[in-house]
C-alpha cells in the first residue's frame, strides 16, 4: 500500500486498441487498471484511450498519447507524484526505440510507469531490461502481422480480386463469393478508357512533367477523375462534393498505386510481369 497522501498523487491510465475486434478491449484494459490502483492504494486513474490506433505510430504522435503526455507535464509542474499505468507493453507501443525513449523521458520527470504484464519497476536496470525485451517481442509481432497482411493482399491481387478501393484504370464486379469474414469478394476488371490515360500520364511524367502540370492538362482536356463530378466525399467530419477535377495529389496517387505500377510493368515487359505475379 502507498503511504503517501493521495492528494499529492496523480494516476493516469493509458489504453489502446488497433481495431474494435480485439479481445483486449478498451473496457477490459480499463478494468485491469482500476483493479490495480485499488490493490496498490493509488487514486482512481484518469484513463485516456487511443481507439483504432496502431501501435506502430509513435506514442507522442497519437491523439491519446499526446494528451496524456500533456496532462502528465501539467501534473508534474503542480508538484504531484505521477503514476502512469499501462496494461501491456504492446499497448504502449510496438516500437522498441519508442518505448525506451518515452519511458526514459517520463523517468527524468519523476513519473513512475507501471506495465501490468511484466510487473517490474522500470526505474531499475533489471526492470528496464525486462521492459525492452517485452518491447522487442511487441515490435516483432507487429512486423509479423504486417507481413501476413501484405502476403494476403498480394495473394488477392494475384487472383485478380479487389483490395481496398477500386483504383483508377479498373472497375469491379461481384463474384458471388464472400471472404471468411463475411465480406463480399469483388473481381477487378480492366477499364481501357482510363488505362489509356494512365499511359499518357506516365509518358508525360517520364518527359519531365510535374504532377501539377499533368493535372492541369487532364482538366484542360476534360478528363474526369475516378469519382467524377458530384460524388460525395467525407473529409474531416464534413461532407463535400467532388468537382471531378484533377489535382497534383490525384495524379501522384494514380501513378504510384501498386496495381498501376504492376500493370505498367506487365504492359512493357509481359514476361517480367508474369514473374512478379508468380513471386507474389
Amino acid at each position: 500500500m502507498n503511504s503517501q497522501p493521495t492528494e499529492s498523487l496523480y494516476t493516469f491510465g493509458y489504453v489502446r486498441v488497433s481495431s474494435g475486434k480485439q479481445e483486449l478491449s478498451i473496457e477490459v484494459q480499463g478494468g485491469q487498471i482500476r483493479r490495480y490502483t485499488s490493490f496498490k492504494g493509488l487514486p482512481e486513474a484518469e484513463i485516456i484511450p487511443d481507439e483504432d490506433t496502431s501501435g506502430g505510430i509513435v506514442f507522442a504522435q497519437r491523439k491519446g498519447g499526446r494528451a496524456i503526455l500533456q496532462r502528465i507535464q501539467r501534473a508534474v509542474a503542480d508538484g504531484r507524484e505521477v503514476h502512469l499505468i499501462v496494461p501491456k507493453v504492446d499497448r504502449f507501443a510496438r516500437d522498441t526505440v519508442d518505448v525506451s525513449q518515452t519511458v526514459r523521458t517520463l523517468d527524468t520527470q519523476g513519473v513512475r510507469v507501471h506495465f501490468l504484464d511484466i510487473n517490474v519497476d522500470t526505474r531499475t536496470p533489471m526492470g528496464r531490461a525486462f521492459m525492452q525485451i517485452a518491447a522487442v517481442f511487441a515490435e516483432l509481432e507487429l512486423a509479423r502481422i504486417t507481413e501476413r497482411i501484405r502476403n494476403a493482399m498480394d495473394e488477392k491481387r494475384h487472383r485478380g480480386e479487389l483490395t481496398g478501393t477500386v483504383p483508377y484504370g479498373w472497375t469491379a464486379e461481384e463474384t458471388g463469393h464472400t471472404s471468411n469474414k463475411g465480406v463480399k469478394v469483388r473481381r477487378v476488371l480492366d477499364c481501357p478508357e482510363e488505362q489509356q490515360w494512365i499511359l499518357r500520364m506516365t509518358a508525360w511524367r517520364e518527359a519531365g512533367w510535374s504532377y501539377h502540370a499533368i493535372a492541369n492538362e487532364l482538366n484542360r482536356l476534360g478528363v474526369s477523375t475516378k469519382r467524377g463530378a458530384g460524388a460525395v466525399i467525407k473529409y474531416n467530419g464534413a461532407t463535400h462534393f467532388s468537382r471531378g477535377k484533377w489535382q497534383s495529389g490525384n495524379v501522384s496517387h494514380v501513378l504510384n498505386n501498386k496495381t498501376v505500377r504492376v500493370w505498367l510493368v506487365q504492359m512493357r515487359n509481359p514476361e517480367r510481369g508474369t514473374q512478379n505475379n508468380e513471386a507474389a
